[in-house]
């Protein structure tokens, strides 16, 4: 080592085989609003989200978000003179948790809770179609996967118990995904880094 510069949160390391960074990792905020379906111009269908990521040093990062999706006013008509107005809607809590195991293996755990609202009282003949649930999904990084600079991931999202929102003998099983994802880095130097 050569030197050893604090530059506020980072310390940089001058050593023979390059310069090296240690960064002290931040609380980070993320929100963002889109509308859906943009095109249609639909004011009440739009989706919110929230969420911040918390380290924990060495025992690893601690997540929180909040998803809402407005599905906007929808009107059922039970006949040819008469109709309903109701709004739909879903909002979703999330706590994450993700850590180290070995120094090239990560492991990952989300549990959700969720709050869906389909119909307040319009299609059902005055019965809320509501329900409210839990799941998780957990994920595992593996890097040098195979061979070096070959990283994989898998995730297992939606590990929770069926749904219902008016008839409890007519549940729906909740969308279990199974994801893979691969990166491949093809370049890294001072100045560029490439990954596929």
């Amino acid at each position: 080592v050569w030197a050893v510069l604090p530059q506020a949160n980072d310390v940089w390391f001058s050593t023979g085989a390059g310069i090296e960074r240690y960064k002290d990792a931040d609380f980070q905020l993320t929100f963002f609003y889109e509308k859906l379906l943009p095109v249609l111009n639909i004011p009440d269908l739009y989706h919110l989200f929230a969420g911040m990521t918390i380290p924990l040093a060495e025992w690893g990062t601690l997540g929180v978000s909040v998803n809402f999706v407005s599905f906007g006013e929808t009107v059922v008509s039970t006949d040819a003179e008469s109709s309903t107005n109701s709004n739909s809607s879903e909002v979703v809590g999330a706590i994450s948790y993700g850590t180290k195991l070995t120094p090239k293996t990560s492991i990952g755990l989300t549990v959700k809770f969720f709050y869906s609202d389909l119909s307040s009282g319009a299609s059902t003949g005055g019965e809320d179609a509501t329900t409210f649930s839990y799941a998780f999904d957990v994920g595992l990084l593996r890097k040098d996967f195979l061979i070096r600079d070959l990283n994989a991931a898998i995730v297992l999202a939606n590990v929770g118990p069926s749904v219902y929102y008016t008839d409890k003998s007519d549940q729906d099983p909740i969308p279990l995904t199974w994801r893979l994802g691969l990166s491949y880095e093809i370049l890294n130097t001072l100045d560029h880094r490439l990954i596929v």
